[in-house]
């Protein structure tokens, strides 16, 4: 099973010693199994961040599943059309919906607000 980390909370994960809230992840992303999914504009953000050299690390050890930009975009599109939610961060959900990671690692509350009604969630994975 795969987890987003998205940029707004990428330095609380990279930080020395980590957040309180990043600790869970560190920890899960440690165990033979964790893995990070990223993908199309999620690994142009995760690029600025100082998440980067640990991001770098974990492709080197086989910790991350790259996901193609077309089926995000894909996605991020069909999700828009549907304005299920509203948000500035379409891509990370578009990525949770490929992906099928069901943890996200974010400080956007504005998106999770909006996305507290559980059809809403259950709209974002319908698919799978």
């Amino acid at each position: 099973m795969c987890l987003i980390i998205d940029a707004n909370a990428a330095s609380e994960v990279a930080a020395t010693p980590s957040t309180k809230a990043a600790k869970p992840i560190l920890q899960w992303m440690r165990k033979p199994k964790g893995q990070l999914a990223v993908g199309g504009h999620l690994t142009e953000e995760l690029r600025k961040t100082p998440f980067l050299i640990l991001l770098t690390e974990m492709f080197r050890s086989g910790m991350v599943v790259t996901y193609s930009r077309a089926a995000i975009e894909a996605a991020q599109s069909a999700l828009a059309a549907r304005k299920i939610c509203v948000s500035d961060d379409l891509h990370i959900l578009a990525l949770a919906q490929v992906s099928g990671a069901r943890v996200i690692f974010s400080r956007d509350k504005k998106t999770w607000q909006r996305l507290r009604k559980p059809s809403r969630i259950a709209a974002v994975w319908s698919h799978i």
